[in-house]
Formats: C-alpha cells, sequence, structure tokens
C-alpha cells in the first residue's frame, strides 16, 4: 500500500511515491474498491476463508485497523464495501441477508490503539 502526494503524470507518482504497508488483501480482492477521505482509507476484504472484514489505514503513518466481520455462511449481516469517510466516521454498507442493505457509521475514535505499519 503506497500514498503520494496529487500529481497530474504517473512518472512524478513513482518519483514520490512512499510505502505504507503490507496490503491486508488475498488475490481477487482487488475488485474491492477502497473509500480514501481524510487521511484515511477504508476497504473490504477477506480473511479465513470467507470471512468479510473491514480494513481502515491512516494514510499519514500506515497504522492500520482490522474491523473483523462474520462468515457468509454463519451470518445474516456482513460488512460490504465502504462508501465513504469523514473526519470522525467510516460509512459502510452493512449487507442483512433477506432484508434491504444499510449503512454503518464506525467512530474513528472507537477503532483503538491499531496495529503498526510493517
Amino acid at each position: 500500500m503506497y500514498t503520494a502526494p496529487f500529481a497530474a503524470e504517473m512518472s512524478t507518482i513513482e518519483a514520490i511515491k512512499r510505502c505504507l504497508r503490507s496490503d491486508m488483501t488475498r488475490p481477487g480482492d482487488d475488485r474491492y474498491q477502497y473509500a480514501v477521505d481524510c487521511g484515511y482509507a477504508a476497504r473490504r476484504y477477506f480473511e479465513g476463508g470467507e470471512t468479510s472484514n473491514l480494513f481502515v489505514v491512516r494514510l499519514s503513518d500506515g497504522r492500520g485497523w482490522k474491523i473483523p466481520g462474520l462468515p457468509y455462511d454463519t451470518s445474516l449481516v456482513y460488512w460490504d464495501q465502504p462508501l465513504g469517510i469523514s473526519c470522525e466516521h467510516i460509512y459502510v454498507s452493512l449487507a442483512i441477508l433477506k432484508e434491504n442493505p444499510t449503512i454503518a457509521r464506525i467512530p474513528l475514535s472507537s477503532l483503538g490503539p491499531g496495529l503498526p505499519a510493517d
């Protein structure tokens, strides 16, 4: 996972990019896009079978947070796609099987100490 200031040319980005941390995704998870704003990025990813999780990264230093989900086969509720980030919250689509999806709001202040960049 890399970060760089805005630049119009790819060659400029390549020259100034900075590695934040390893990506938490597995092959095939690249269909899930990051939501980015206010110095944070959030993405859905899978770990340990078919458990839908969220991963949040602070772009200033690479500190990250895993927000665990529940396995598809044992849960009627699971994280879907992060929709956006404000300076106070992460907004995530919460899929509820057999019901209409809803939006969950996760306060950034509730994330705890997090994982250092690796």
